[in-house]
């Protein structure tokens, strides 16, 4: 297998037509019928998605306990025959698998890893063990995605992918055209690996963030944590994708007496920017939203200022088809 290497990162070759593509659970599980529907859908795109033992057991909202979910994780990253890794869904559970993992395996047979929210986790972890991963939809986002969306996925993992195009709002000084990697994900779960062995951004590189389900005065506290950890030291920007479903402290949201935080998601995000002198662009089409275009981390990223209001995102070290 040809292995793309760019400075110290390990770049997987895409799939092919007739590859094999393990479906794996690392957090919660799928049903059969999310299961099968999975399998046809890759099928579709002249892929073979082959679940892990463990994909529809139900340990309570888990896929089977840690050991069982970290053995189907290790026997697809372990097998030469797996070409790729696509993880079913999110939730909660991924991080318990990250110390149990031997990376020797992914290694030798280079795949992408692909999916998103919880499992931030592991895509973080292998960029930090110089592995490039995929930021992507999962099995049991895909039926409510754009059909966009859903075909920028497969262009991805084909390697047919060259980038995103959207409209926002840009804040501060950014370098436009510089290339710098693309780290990031779930918010929560980042600020959860700060200065972990899973979270080891050392270079200059850009910052995707995107959450779920938080307390706006959550949102403000992981930012800080964030700007004041030594991660903090070679961004160079911050994209941010979906902030969605966040809850304030009112009785909208249950609470017995109305106590706002008094800004919302993206007031408490810029503000936050400001504050560090932190370049952002807002409305990255990604994350729990019904557009959420793959995103290659551990790969250089170039961001370009099309005009006021759009921005390209593109691969500068890929040869797209």
């Amino acid at each position: 297998m040809e292995i793309c290497r760019k400075d110290r990162f390990m770049r997987p070759a895409f799939v092919q037509s007739g590859d094999t593509i393990a479906l794996i659970c690392t957090a919660r599980w799928l049903t059969n019928d999310q299961c099968a529907e999975s399998v046809r859908l890759f099928a579709e795109h002249g892929l073979v998605l082959l679940p892990a033992p463990h994909v529809t057991t139900q340990h309570y909202q888990l896929a089977g306990t840690a050991e069982q979910r970290a053995q189907d994780l290790q026997w697809a990253l372990d097998h030469p025959e797996i070409k790729g890794i696509v993880i079913g869904r999110g939730g909660y559970g991924t991080v318990q698998l990250l110390d149990m993992l031997d990376l020797s395996g992914i290694k030798k047979y280079p795949k992408w890893v692909v999916g998103f929210s919880d499992v931030t986790a592991l895509l973080a972890h292998l960029n930090a063990h110089g592995i490039s991963a995929m930021h992507a939809p999962m099995p049991v986002q895909i039926p409510t995605i754009t059909e966009g969306s859903k075909s920028a996925l497969f262009q991805a993992l084909k390697g047919m992918y060259r980038g995103i195009q959207w409209k926002g709002t840009s804040k501060g000084d950014w370098r436009w055209n510089e290339a710098c990697y693309l780290y990031g994900g779930n918010l929560s779960v980042i600020c959860s690996l700060l200065d972990s062995p899973s979270w080891q951004p050392n270079e200059p590189y850009f910052l995707v963030i995107e959450d779920l389900d938080e307390m706006l005065y959550h949102l403000d506290r992981m930012l800080y944590a964030f700007a004041r950890s030594k991660s903090a030291k070679g961004l160079r920007g911050v994209l941010v994708g979906g902030m969605s479903d966040f809850k304030d402290n009112t009785t909208a949201f249950g609470f017995a007496t109305d106590n706002p935080w008094g800004f919302s998601a993206m007031e408490i995000i810029s503000n936050w920017a400001l504050r560090f002198g932190i370049p952002l662009i807002t409305q990255l089409p990604v994350g729990h939203q019904a557009e959420n275009y793959p995103l290659y981390f551990g790969e250089k990223a170039a961001i370009q200022r099309l005009d006021e209001t759009t921005f390209d995102l593109t691969w500068p070290e890929h040869s797209v088809s």
